[in-house]
């Protein structure tokens, strides 16, 4: 690396700094609002937990002029009884003529990341190659090979999925048709609510994501993790709007006790959603699955979004997630990368990880 260059592991960021660096180029906007821009929302998730007292990014000047960032996003994962932080390489960004540099970013990550996990979820293949030349493995291989689409306006769908000018004008057409197709599903037994403060005691899911769980290295799943991800991004599905946007929804028992949590995001640049966390209690949990997708596909058709899509999010719900009409997959080939620094060697047997699709740093 050239004389001039430097690299710095940075605790305390100068966020208008780094985002006129990664909107220069049209690469990212210049927006500073969580409920616009994912990186904003990273930024705020830093800043509510400290990032675990961790750098919260590395950073790459040439003679002080910052020209490259990646920011470092904390969180806990758990295995059985014992927590551990996780360092995710999330967000980032190098102008155009400084490139090939992320392994030095890389070495500094491993260097500053001691007795942690070390992650890479969903980032591109050049990323993979650097990664695995560095002792990181794949892991949750085939998780999260395909996006689903459950299709509420199925005409806009395609209209929307196609580029070709001529085809897009000629399926315009059709799109009034999605008015014929849909009929509001019928209330189910189970009260969904919307929960955009994140109030409620959440402990019947939480003790039954560690039963779920107890085997498997897995994010930590509790109502502060929850809060702490999405509040700062959640907004009133029938009257508002933000292209990184969240809505929550909770299901009730007849004790009116929280006893499921679903939160969805608005899929940037496209009228669709996308399930990020769906969890649970054990009893019950057919019904309470089938009652949130009931819920969601009236929501979403009367707030104008036409597909929810998922991946990754746990077998035990997508399975439940099926639907007979006006479902597609397509291809994501999405990969995940792990390191540990942690001693015990039970923690690096493979099927022992479990990542789930919200843990991506989109969706913080």
């Amino acid at each position: 690396m050239d004389s001039n260059f430097t690299i710095k592991a940075i605790s305390d960021i100068n966020f208008q700094e780094v985002l006129n660096l990664v909107s220069e180029n049209g690469f990212l906007p210049s927006v500073d609002s969580p409920y616009e821009s994912s990186l904003a929302s990273v930024f705020e998730f830093q800043k509510t937990t400290n990032n675990y007292n961790f750098e919260k990014m590395i950073a790459l000047y040439d003679d002080e002029q910052l020209v490259g960032v990646l920011f470092l996003l904390v969180f806990e994962l758990q295995y059985k009884n014992k927590i551990y932080p996780c360092v995710q390489g999330s967000s980032g960004y190098v102008k155009p003529n400084y490139r090939g540099v992320f392994k030095q970013f890389l070495k500094k990550m491993l260097e500053i990341s001691n007795n942690a996990f070390l992650l890479f979820m969903f980032s591109a293949p050049a990323v993979h190659k650097t990664a695995s030349n560095n002792g990181f493995v794949e892991v949750c291989k085939n998780q999260f090979v395909e996006n689903k689409y459950i299709l509420v306006k199925p005409f806009s769908f395609i209209n929307s999925s196609i580029n070709n000018a001529f085809l897009k004008s000629f399926s315009k057409l059709f799109v009034p048709l999605d008015k014929l197709l849909f009929r509001l599903k019928s209330e189910s037994k189970i009260k969904i609510i919307e929960n955009t403060l994140f109030e409620g005691d959440y402990s019947i899911i939480e003790k039954d994501y560690k039963t779920d769980y107890f085997e498997k290295l897995v994010p930590v799943w509790n109502r502060d993790v929850l809060k702490n991800k999405y509040k700062k991004t959640t907004l009133n599905i029938d009257t508002e709007r933000g292209e990184n946007a969240s809505f929550h929804f909770v299901a009730l028992n007849v004790e009116n006790e929280i006893i499921g949590s679903l939160v969805v995001r608005k899929i940037a640049n496209y009228n669709r959603l996308v399930i990020v966390e769906l969890n649970t209690s054990i009893s019950d949990r057919r019904k309470i699955v089938k009652s949130f997708e009931s819920f969601l596909i009236n929501k979403a058709y009367l707030a104008g979004y036409e597909a929810i899509m998922y991946n990754g999010i746990g077998e035990e719900y997508e399975t439940l997630l099926s639907r007979k009409f006006f479902k597609l997959s397509k291809k994501s080939n999405l990969k995940v990368f792990f390191k540990s620094n942690i001693k015990e060697e039970i923690l690096h047997v493979e099927d022992k990880i479990k990542f789930f699709y919200s843990t991506d740093d989109v969706n913080f």
